[in-house]
């Protein structure tokens, strides 16, 4: 999912956004 901030993250269950 996207966040509020713009920032993508793939893996939603360890909350670690994509470089």
């Amino acid at each position: 999912f996207i966040n509020r901030d713009g920032i993508d993250f793939s893996d939603a269950q360890n909350m670690q956004p994509v470089q």
